[in-house]
């Protein structure tokens, strides 16, 4: 005892002169710091491997809730067409899944050919219509200024041809596209086949007496997701075609594939006409600078239109959503997902709104809502109600 005391601390205190923890030195000290180690080690690898699968499960879940929308989209179909001529279910169901296959098909014969070429031309001509903008820029005295400036404009200017090529690269030939569409596709079909089975069992998750309410809020959302994409698809076809003939009637190359690429992109609201109008002023680049401006003014004043009176239309009809909102969660889930995030944040965000209105507002706040559900059935019963009535006779 003396001898510890002695060198400047006691046996039974671990710790030094100065109040230090002792360093390890017998055996039994040695495993107990490995063990600690091999635990933080061990914590560090759980954390990592539980954040790259809750990342891989997000994305099982947008692949899945893309599956979801086509189930909505099928049935949207076929109740349509059961109302109209009084045909079973499945019935209904076989005949909108091959009416649309059929229609597919024959527009991929029919258009596959001239787009594909267009497509191979679009490819070789957008890298060169960059570097005639960049030369262009570079022939002006501001934008040599600008340029030096800001370094990373020139990088950027770079690297888009490089970006093409392996976005069309990835869209062309990746075979986990062709996987998760065939699970979209197998999801979507059987969802929409016996819809009524995954309800009921998702509702039995809940105790019984919110399994009612359950119901009725998955009603909501089939619908909500419904209307939305009735507009969506709407919009994107008109866009489609209004771009197609405005860009031919223009004299503009490749209008077939800039036309489709619009329509498209328009299923991203907001941020999908600015995309769509990037290839179509690069193009008309290689025409020659009045093509550059008739293209601008002609996708400015469309959009104009688009934003101004044909969306606010179709929102009233269907389903109406902040533009703040829906900008946020795209940047958002594009940030965090990548490209299939930005495609589905807008049905997301629909959905959200659904789940905030009848769960939070509705149940747990006890106020009443609007509801997109509640306008379709008090049209739906106002028509039924106007069937009813006889008519007056003169």
């Amino acid at each position: 005892m003396g001898l510890y005391r002695s060198r400047g601390y006691d046996r039974r205190d671990d710790r030094g002169p100065q109040g230090n923890s002792r360093v390890p030195t017998s055996p039994n000290d040695i495993s107990f710091f490995s063990r600690r180690v091999l635990l933080v080690l061990g914590l560090i690898i759980l954390l990592g491997l539980g954040i790259y699968l809750l990342f891989a499960a997000v994305n099982v879940f947008l692949i899945f809730f893309t599956g979801v929308l086509l189930a909505v989209f099928l049935r949207g179909l076929t109740n349509g067409l059961k109302e109209r001529t009084g045909w079973s279910d499945k019935l209904s169901l076989t005949l909108v899944t091959l009416s649309l296959a059929g229609l597919l098909t024959g527009l991929f014969f029919l258009l596959a050919p001239e787009i594909g070429k267009q497509t191979d031309q679009l490819s070789e001509q957008l890298p060169k219509a960059v570097e005639q903008l960049q030369e262009k820029i570079q022939s002006n005295e501001w934008g040599r200024r600008v340029i030096g400036q800001q370094p990373a404009f020139t990088d950027l200017m770079k690297q888009i041809p490089n970006a093409l090529s392996r976005a069309g690269l990835l869209l062309s030939s990746t075979l986990g596209l062709l996987v998760n569409l065939v699970v979209v596709v197998s999801v979507g079909i059987y969802l929409a086949s016996a819809p009524d089975v995954y309800v009921n069992g998702v509702a039995q998750l809940f105790p019984k007496p919110q399994r009612k309410r359950s119901r009725e809020v998955m009603a909501e959302l089939g619908i909500t997701l419904q209307r939305w994409l009735n507009g969506r698809m709407f919009l994107m076809l008109t866009n489609g075609i209004v771009t197609w003939l405005g860009l031919l009637m223009m004299g503009v190359p490749l209008a077939l594939t800039l036309g489709l690429i619009a329509g498209l992109l328009n299923f991203i609201p907001n941020i999908g006409p600015i995309l769509a109008a990037i290839p179509a002023v690069l193009v008309a680049l290689m025409e020659g600078p009045d093509k550059v401006i008739h293209v601008l003014v002609f996708y400015v004043v469309y959009q104009m239109v688009d934003g101004y009176v044909l969306t606010p239309l179709v929102e009233k009809r269907t389903v109406s959503l902040p533009p703040a909102l829906t900008i946020t969660a795209q940047v958002l889930m594009g940030v965090l997902l990548g490209t299939l995030g930005v495609l589905l944040a807008t049905p997301i965000v629909a959905v959200g709104l659904v789940l905030t209105k009848m769960v939070y507002i509705q149940d747990i706040l006890g106020q009443d809502t609007d509801l997109p559900g509640e306008r379709h059935s008090q049209k739906k019963a106002d028509q039924l109600q106007g069937k009813r009535e006889p008519r007056s006779s003169v």
